[in-house]
């Protein structure tokens, strides 16, 4: 038997997501080209500060309180080098949240809100880390290693029954060794319920 488990990443991932109905994982969905493309591109924007960190929105704005935004809310359209949902996957949303994650700084992640449609889709970039999910009823847990250029798709039970945080540490732990953290971009894709 050997001393350390030699189970690949990619195997406990499956494992894991597999008992999160809702939640899917797509490693390398975009290039190293192309995210060296969107860091440099994102790192020219001008971002406020909302929930403790860097964000930017394209698209609607949204508040948590209300459940639908009125067509006048919007804002600005999604810069085409960033519609990279539309572009890969021909779906196209209504809103792009980008965030910043610096090391070192806990964060929680808002999923369930009745002014988003079903399906969530966030792209990482610039560095691997491990989210936490938790089911809200049961206090299930399970630790799941995202890597850049990955892409996560978040609906039904996992956007309503989940949630998920990230630790504080410098590095994580996944699969019996280090994961060291860096700074982190996410660009979060949803659909926000519009009054008609």
């Amino acid at each position: 038997m050997p001393i350390f488990d030699t189970t690949p990443d990619d195997l406990i991932n499956s494992e894991r997501i597999n008992q999160i109905p809702g939640l899917s994982y797509y490693k390398d969905f975009i290039t190293r080209d192309e995210e060296e493309y969107l860091l440099a591109y994102i790192s020219n924007i001008e971002y406020t500060k909302e929930f403790g960190r860097d964000i930017k929105y394209y698209g609607f704005p949204y508040s948590y309180k209300k459940s639908m935004v009125d067509i006048r809310d919007f804002k600005y359209p999604i810069p085409e080098p960033l519609n990279i949902i539309y572009n890969k996957l021909g779906v196209d949303l209504n809103q792009l949240l980008i965030e910043h994650l610096p090391i070192n700084k806990f964060y929680t992640f808002p999923i369930h809100s009745n002014i988003f449609s079903n399906n969530i889709m966030t792209i990482s970039l610039g560095g691997n880390c491990v989210i936490k999910f938790q089911n809200k009823i049961s206090n299930k847990e399970f630790e799941i290693l995202v890597k850049r250029r990955s892409l996560l798709l978040i609906s039904d039970e996992c956007r309503k029954e989940w949630s998920y945080t990230i630790n504080t540490n410098k590095s994580h732990m996944f699969n019996h060794r280090k994961v060291k953290r860096n700074n982190r971009y996410t660009l979060t894709y949803k659909n926000i319920k519009i009054i008609s």
